[in-house]
């Protein structure tokens, strides 16, 4: 995302719509690049999932900062931001993007034949295979996807902020994992839905809001939401030791 941040800031050189609509072009391109890398270590590397985003994720936030040299690049081009200025109806549009990607998304996964290969390979790899589901196709698929939703989060994030930052979202990976976790999504795979996943997203930023307006020590936040994810595993772990 911050790569992606960057890379969208740096091509806003102007408010021609154009180079606008550019920025966001190239952000969700090399969000999927990425994710196609992720997931050919995946699938074909037989790297573990962890392991491999990890790194990349790392190698990311070094190329941001290379490619930014440190510092935030400007973004506070009118025909880049507007999405995040304008109103629809009372809601922000960035609020009404997010709306559209959770009802795809949910459609995806819930509807599609796709969605239920991937519900397959997340619950049993071997048996998925044996059904006949590609699963390297599916798994890298699911990568590049994810990857494109991530650079489109970068941008969307720098035109609300008027700015590429080559820092932007530290240890947000934290939090990605206490949602999907605290929504109900098992990190023994198979198990999980959008709607809870959005459920889960509203608790864990409530909760960041709530502890910042208390005044709540930064590091006693950390504390904090690192319990929050180990009770959700915990929780998770014991429910699928009843149905076992």
């Amino acid at each position: 995302m911050a790569l992606t941040a960057v890379v969208a800031a740096s091509i806003v050189e102007s408010v021609d719509t154009q180079n606008a609509i550019m920025a966001f072009a190239m952000s969700i391109l090399v969000g999927a690049v990425i994710g196609f890398i992720n997931g050919g270590l995946t699938a074909y590397g037989s790297i573990p999932p962890f392991i491999a985003t990890l790194g990349m994720m790392t190698m990311a936030r070094g190329a941001a900062q290379l490619y930014s040299d440190g510092r935030p690049i400007d973004a506070s081009a009118e025909s880049f931001t507007w999405i995040a200025d304008i109103d629809f109806f009372g809601l922000p549009g960035l609020v009404l993007v997010y709306l559209v990607i959770v009802i795809a998304a949910h459609i995806l996964l819930s509807r599609s034949t796709f969605g239920r290969h991937i519900y397959a390979i997340g619950g049993n790899l071997n048996a998925a295979k044996i059904c006949g589901i590609n699963t390297k196709r599916t798994l890298i698929w699911v990568y590049i996807i994810a990857g494109a939703l991530a650079g489109l989060a970068g941008a969307l994030l720098a035109a609300r902020t008027y700015a590429g930052n080559p820092s932007y979202g530290l240890a947000w990976e934290l939090d990605a994992i206490a949602a999907a976790v605290i929504g109900g999504v098992s990190l023994a795979g198979g198990v999980g839905s959008i709607p809870m996943c959005v459920v889960g997203a509203l608790i864990i930023g409530t909760t960041n809001k709530g502890l910042n307006m208390l005044g709540v020590d930064p590091y006693w936040q950390q504390i904090i939401k690192g319990a929050i994810i180990v009770v959700a595993v915990l929780l998770d772990t014991l429910k699928r030791r009843k149905k076992a």
